[in-house]
């Protein structure tokens, strides 16, 4: 899925991009984007990526049409988002013949609508195995499930595991046995945590260490849409005049009694 639709057909799609405008004219409307929580805001555009990454490409199909509205003819339009819808509807982790009725409409959609790329003299022709590999996907999702069950994807990620994040951990100098110490060390590490879970709630192992305490998840947005709220403008615009009294509740729980506040 990675290189075939997102370094494959993508690719060629953001060129063709870059023909009918200038990358110049593409970074002033990608810059112009609003940061979206969920989607990577390129602030400096494409054109300050030296190397594209799996990941940036999938944020990049993200708001590809986004910054092509108003600026493309409607033709141009629809082929993109049949690509686009064809892209995500091909990683369903279910499958059915109503799903893969979707899959077909979006790249007969894109066939009926590519034609524009040849009359703006954008490419000449669609004999790109990349996209002619997109003919086969239903007959293979009907052969083979689902695309996740033979996506290289994941195995791309063990080599950033196994590989790449091994070699930061190294001093780049004799490389080879300080990765296979620090990635035998991660294993045992791993291994060792493994242990604890399984014997953490049976009274019968006793190993030694004090009981952990767990952390409950928590997640913030890095960027908020809207920073520095006061909290009587929090409480009056969402209607919650109990947040200041919710909030203070929630944040005692973690400070020392020695801290907490008692109003």
């Amino acid at each position: 899925m990675l290189h075939q639709l997102y370094q494959g057909v993508l690719k060629h799609i953001l060129s063709w991009c870059k023909k009918m405008l200038t990358s110049v004219e593409l970074d002033e409307h990608i810059r112009r984007l609003p940061p979206t929580f969920g989607v990577q805001h390129f602030k400096n555009g494409f054109l300050a990526l030296a190397q594209i990454s799996g990941t940036e490409r999938k944020n990049m199909a993200k708001i590809l049409l986004a910054y092509l509205v108003g600026w493309v003819p409607n033709a141009m339009l629809i082929a993109i988002r049949s690509i686009l819808d064809f892209i995500y509807i091909a990683q369903y982790p279910t499958q059915d013949e109503i799903t893969l009725g979707y899959l077909e409409k979006a790249l007969d959609d894109f066939y009926q609508h590519c034609n524009v790329f040849k009359q703006l003299r954008i490419h000449k022709d669609f004999d790109i195995p990349k996209f002619h590999s997109l003919v086969h996907y239903v007959k293979s999702i009907q052969l083979f499930g689902t695309t996740d069950n033979y996506n290289t994807e994941m195995f791309e990620q063990f080599h950033i595991d196994f590989a790449k994040k091994a070699w930061q951990a190294s001093n780049h100098q004799d490389k080879r046995p300080q990765m296979t110490q620090w990635l035998s060390r991660r294993e045992k590490v791993a291994m060792f945590d493994e242990f604890l879970l399984q014997t953490k709630d049976s009274p019968s192992v006793d190993d030694g260490w004090p009981p952990r305490k767990s952390k409950p998840a928590i997640q913030i947005v890095n960027r908020p849409p809207r920073p520095k709220v006061a909290i009587i403008t929090i409480e009056q615009e969402h209607n919650a005049p109990f947040f200041s009294l919710s909030l203070k509740q929630y944040i005692n729980q973690f400070l020392p009694s020695s801290e907490k506040a008692t109003r």
